[in-house]
């Protein structure tokens, strides 16, 4: 779809976005941060659909969400309804939008998708809902490079949607480096922490950058500091930030130790911290993890958050039970990365 494309700005559109799994605990609060007069119409596993007077625009720009859809009609839980019927049921009341296209799209294509899964219907049904949006709006179909999407999305809650996709995210496949965290989750990670233009930020864990990447484009901060002790992905790290001209330093250091920090000197922890089975060798992961929260309670200040991004979460809590005098569990998240469990833990310095 086109990036340069701009819709009228109608009030009180309904939507509907996908997100991670595990933080609608977050997804309600954070909507009505970035969003005017938001109201949760229903929140579910990795999707939530809502009001705003805020227009079309803002919403396309929101980091955290996946994908965002503008609802043109759903389909209540209790009825249930296969893909067939829902597309018969639209071509009955004819296909509407509360808002004008931009002049510059031409083309579109539908998709239906059961479960997350792409699937196909009946092809009349298809050929009958392209005409009626073809005599409606003027588009054309074009199956493989479209400039707007026409959706259905059949999910296993027994809801289903029909909705005009607003956003498309690039192949993270070709653009992440291995291991590298999607900006939807960085996003969150770093908002989970409560960012603040004071803070002093730390990634001591930053690998490919991905984190304090995020948080130097999207948020504010007196200072931010990325490090590892991989001298080849600091050094590729630098040189990313000396061509996007990023104002954020970068060095070689031992998230275990953070030797050249001084005591309580930082605000804010937000990393990933290696999960023992990739790349890195981790002999006893239950002794990496005391040894680096230990040396994240000394360089944080008291009421310092550090959000942590966990794959042996098992570990990681009959840890935390030792650590409850030095640390307050605030937040404890549990998600998905790469097709892996993980947890997403807050923590707040006592």
């Amino acid at each position: 779809m086109n990036k340069q494309a701009k819709f009228n700005s109608i009030e009180d559109n309904k939507y509907f976005s996908t997100f991670i799994t595990g933080f609608e605990t977050v997804v309600g609060d954070l909507l009505s941060k970035y969003l005017d007069k938001v109201k949760i119409e229903l929140l579910l596993d990795g999707l939530v659909v809502y009001s705003t007077t805020s227009s079309i625009e803002k919403v396309k720009k929101i980091r955290f969400l996946n994908n965002s859809f503008l609802l043109l009609r759903f389909f209540n839980k209790d009825k249930n309804i296969p893909l067939d019927r829902m597309i018969k049921q639209v071509l009955s009341e004819k296909v509407r939008l509360p808002v004008r296209l931009p002049s510059n799209w031409k083309t579109f294509r539908i998709i239906t998708s059961k479960e997350n899964q792409l699937v196909s219907v009946d092809k009349q049904l298809v050929l009958n809902l392209e005409e009626n949006i073809k005599q409606n709006f003027g588009l054309k179909p074009n199956r493989s490079l479209p400039q707007v999407e026409f959706w259905f999305l059949s999910r296993r809650e027994g809801y289903g949607f029909f909705g005009m996709r607003l956003t498309r995210h690039q192949d993270y496949a070709k653009s992440l480096q291995k291991g590298e965290l999607r900006p939807e989750l960085a996003n969150f990670l770093c908002q989970i922490s409560e960012p603040n233009n004071n803070d002093n930020f730390l990634d001591p864990f930053a690998g490919s950058g991905s984190i304090p990447m995020e948080h130097v484009q999207n948020f504010s901060s007196k200072h931010i500091l990325a490090s590892d002790n991989n001298s080849n992905a600091v050094n590729r790290l630098k040189e990313k930030i000396r061509y996007l001209k990023l104002n954020l330093s970068v060095e070689n250091a031992d998230a275990l130790h953070l030797d050249k920090i001084s005591d309580g000197s930082i605000d804010k922890i937000v990393t990933d911290p290696p999960w023992g089975y990739f790349g890195e060798k981790i002999s006893d992961l239950p002794k990496f993890y005391s040894n680096m929260l230990d040396s994240f309670y000394r360089v944080l200040r008291k009421g310092g958050i550090a959000v942590l991004l966990v794959g042996e979460r098992d570990s990681f809590e009959n840890l935390l039970s030792k650590y409850q005098t030095k640390y307050t569990l605030d937040k404890k998240i549990y998600t998905l990365v790469s097709g892996k469990k993980a947890g997403v833990y807050k923590l707040i310095k006592n």
